[in-house]
């Protein structure tokens, strides 16, 4: 897990790297993610900190607690900026317990509910820090420490009037409200690092993923196997890449069938594979091959090198390599099965375990933000008691059992749009409770309230919505708290402005960096730097609602390399990702920045070019064509009104195998709809 914080906040990071040290005149360390989080977040605590020792009354015991607090966050943010990329994990643990100790004793000390509030607005930031730096179970253990100490705070401080008071529930809402925190922060990393490591087409590892997996298996005692799929260039010119697809994935599935469940499989690229298995020697590893090739659907070459500590996966995956194209002439196995060209089965199938597991996310957080939320007017309710603030409580619980229900029952298809509602009502529901209180509870559960509507957002919503909704919520807040007037007592109008609603904002600002980079990367192909098929879908359906509603052009561009499996088969793999690599930096440099380029698998590659017809992605493709150093070619496909993206990505891809056969498809008007129309093609040959 702390691999994938180390890339979440990756353009931060970046511009750390460019800042100069204001005394030495010289460059900062270089940053890891986790050591640039580690430092903004000890820095954002120390102001919090800081601030609240400036404007609200402390004893002495507790002034010393923050003001220790405060020289731990300073010393660690700076020693965080200092070390850079050599920053111990262990240095966060110290930071978080010395936090929380500190909560903890300032909580014993405190003389009122305010001291005592501001405490607990900072332990989700501990939860969330504490659930994306590290592994499940040590986040778990650090968290509930924590808690425990606060709650124990609580009890033993007498001014605050015992665990059964305003206090001790507010400890407990507090808690309830960080373990929410954790789990759904556990959940999103969950996710995402399968998105990471996992090819969007087979189901398979990708190398990132295959790289990681394999760290732990270099004592000895594993073997990798690499697979290249024979044929399957040809394979694809006959049916279609749509075929093809279907036969990776039918390759996988069956060749997990035929080993056992230690067994890494993993996609290195286009049709060759890598698979780490479990062998004593060679021939046992042979027989791993053995089983794998009886149960393949396509013939297959395959070489092996043992992987040791001394061998890299990389290292035995160009030793194998070089096994593999002596084995290019044996006599093959069986005949290829062929599939039928069921494109949008395929396509459709693209949108893996990661748009899955965004819709679970997505439900599963907002049912438990709903949950929490009628917790606390259940009380109220349950007393009945005539008034204002109880019949906003009934409100209340009717929308959030409501809300509970709708997504219970819908699942998967709970509409995002659902949870925004769901939002907007809690705002005015909130309003309610702040304008009539008369204790200082409805405070501080719709402050703690406002974290957990900021975790919602952040995860689920882009950054604009996120922050339009949030922001109606803290002015719904504020106004409440303005309509309250002395009800909500002087020494607490200090802890909202000061801890409470600033630890909202940065909570939603953190979440929001974090998951919109990780997407990034879990879109992006590793090899070429293009968007994968995931990346690509997701653009590509955005751009197709956009030209349908505002009636302009898109087009779509099918690129495929003529005869890459003989540069493959001739110089190596690693000749033919530079050639992969190269072409991809040369067209996204030529390319506009509202473009997508994405690499499909192996050598195909897809462009869509909005606001372009055909006329003009053929100019589009002859620049391109400037600086090939490959020959290539090429099908376009103009969307047609009321189309889908996976018809418009099958039309072009037919287009491409028009032009591989040499039947250029000629040039129409847009919208007349048929086969023939709507569509380019054309070659690219070496050098222009």
């Amino acid at each position: 897990m702390s691999r994938s914080v180390d890339h979440a906040l990756g353009a931060a990071v970046g511009s750390i790297r460019r800042a100069r040290g204001q005394e030495q005149g010289r460059r900062l360390p270089r940053q890891s993610s986790f050591s640039f989080a580690t430092a903004v977040g000890a820095l954002f605590f120390a102001v919090l900190i800081g601030a609240h020792v400036l404007v609200h009354r402390h004893t002495l015991v507790e002034t010393s607690a923050q003001l220790a607090q405060l020289a731990l966050c300073l010393l660690g943010g700076a020693w965080a900026l200092a070390a850079g990329r050599r920053l111990p994990r262990w240095a966060g643990l110290v930071l978080v317990c010395g936090v929380g100790l500190g909560i903890t004793v300032a909580q014993m000390a405190s003389p009122d509910m305010g001291g005592f509030l501001s405490g607990l607005y900072l332990l989700p930031l501990l939860a969330l820090y504490l659930g994306w730096a590290y592994p499940e179970r040590t986040a778990r253990l650090g968290i509930g420490c924590i808690l425990l100490a606060s709650m124990a705070a609580a009890a033993v401080n007498p001014a605050l009037g015992g665990v059964l008071g305003p206090v001790g529930w507010s400890s407990l809402y507090a808690a309830l409200v960080s373990v929410f925190v954790l789990e759904v922060s556990i959940a999103l990393i969950r996710g995402l690092r399968h998105a990471m490591s996992t090819d969007p087409l087979t189901g398979a590892l990708n190398r990132r993923g295959l790289r990681a997996e394999a760290r732990g298996r270099r004592q000895g005692g594993h073997w990798v196997v690499v697979i290249d799929l024979d044929g399957l260039k040809p394979f694809n010119d006959r049916n279609g890449h749509a075929a093809g697809d279907m036969l990776l994935r039918e390759s996988v599935r069956a060749w997990r069938s035929a080993l056992d469940d230690t067994a890494l499989i993993g996609r290195w690229g286009g049709d060759e594979f890598v698979i780490v298995v479990e062998a004593d020697d060679a021939a046992a590893a042979q027989d791993a091959v053995l089983a794998l090739r009886r149960a393949s659907p396509h013939r297959f070459s395959a070489g092996i090198a043992e992987l040791t500590p001394a061998v890299s996966l990389d290292r035995a995956f160009r030793q194998a390599d070089r096994q593999l194209y002596s084995d290019k002439h044996r006599t093959p196995s069986r005949p290829a099965r062929v599939f039928p060209p069921r494109t949008t089965a395929v396509l459709t199938a693209v949108r893996t375990a990661a748009g899955a597991t965004r819709h679970r996310l997505a439900t599963g957080v907002c049912i438990g933000a709903a949950a929490l939320f009628l917790l606390t007017d259940l009380p109220e309710v349950i007393r009945a008691d005539a008034g204002p603030e109880s019949a906003v409580s009934l409100v209340d619980v009717l929308i959030g059992a409501l809300t509970i229900a709708v997504a219970l029952a819908m699942r998967d298809r709970f509409p995002s749009w659902a949870a925004l509602v769901w939002v907007a009502l809690t705002a005015a529901t909130t309003f309610g409770h702040l304008a009539w209180m008369h204790s200082p509870v409805p405070l501080a559960e719709a402050l703690l309230g406002l974290q957990l509507i900021a975790m919602l957002l952040g995860c689920l919503y882009a950054a604009g919505v996120a922050r339009a909704f949030l922001l109606v919520v803290t002015v719904a807040m504020v106004t409440g708290m303005i309509a309250a007037g002395p009800r909500a007592g002087d020494d607490l109008v200090h802890v909202p402005v000061v801890v409470g609603i600033p630890a909202s904002w940065f909570l939603l600002e953190v979440v929001l960096a974090v998951r919109l980079r990780m997407r990034r990367l879990a879109e992006v192909d590793e090899l070429t730097g293009a968007l994968n098929r995931l990346g690509f879908q997701d653009r590509l359906a955005r751009m197709v609602r956009r030209a349908h509603r505002r009636g302009t052009a898109l087009t779509v561009v099918a690129i495929d390399f003529d005869d890459f499996k003989l540069l493959n088969d001739e110089y190596g793999h690693h000749h033919g990702d530079l050639a992969l690599r190269t072409a991809s930096a040369r067209w996204l440099k030529r390319l506009r920045g509202g473009d997508a380029l994405a690499r499909f698998g192996g050598d195909e590659f897809v462009l869509a070019l909005p606001g372009v017809d055909l006329e003009g992605a053929g100019a589009v493709m002859r620049r391109l064509r400037l600086q090939a150093d490959e020959s290539w070619s090429w099908g376009a496909a103009a969307l047609r009104t009321g189309e889908r993206p996976d018809d418009l990505l099958l039309r072009a891809d037919r287009a491409l195998y028009a032009a591989k056969a040499g039947r250029a498809t000629r040039v129409t008007d847009a919208g007349r709809g048929s086969d023939a129309g709507e569509a380019a093609s054309g070659r690219v040959t070496q050098n222009g």
